[in-house]
């Protein structure tokens, strides 16, 4: 079972994003911010940390924990998501190679813009992982998954 920190749903509502985008491209994004930018913040014990705690349904009870994925986790992977989602649903890959769809009804935006959209929710993602990291910093006690290799590196 694959333990997502961000529902499909809140990302949906915080950025007022299309209730038609397919999960078959936000779930696949959502895993990516978190296995791939979120572990190189938090390393791999305290994620893994996060993780128990969640499959074992005592998340609410682990306080410090909580406010860490509720108040700074979440945060960075609403941005951070979108910065995997945009060039999945930017273009498509079938068996005649690498398109981009058109529709009658829509333009589609120049690579020039998809960057620059990605660039922006980059912009967002760093700012929240920032504010992770210093809440990090400062109450590095409270997390003991934290090595001496993985506190208070802000990057």
């Amino acid at each position: 079972m694959e333990i997502l920190l961000i529902s499909e749903k809140k990302i949906k509502t915080e950025l007022a994003l299309d209730e038609n985008i397919y999960g078959k491209y936000l779930l696949p994004s959502i895993k990516q911010a978190q296995a791939i930018s979120l572990q190189t913040i938090l390393g791999t014990s305290l994620l893994n940390k996060i993780y128990q705690l969640i499959e074992t349904q005592e998340i609410n009870e682990a306080v410090d924990y909580k406010i860490l994925l509720d108040e700074y986790i979440q945060d960075f992977l609403i941005y951070e998501t979108m910065t995997y989602l945009i060039p999945i649903v930017a273009v498509k890959i079938d068996n005649i190679g690498v398109v981009i769809n058109q529709d009658e009804k829509v333009t589609n935006i120049s690579k020039n813009e998809i960057d620059f959209l990605i660039e922006q929710y980059k912009y967002k993602a760093d700012f929240f992982k920032k504010n992770l990291q210093v809440f990090l910093c400062k109450n590095h006690a409270k997390y003991p998954e934290l090595s001496n290799n993985e506190k208070c590196i802000i990057k």
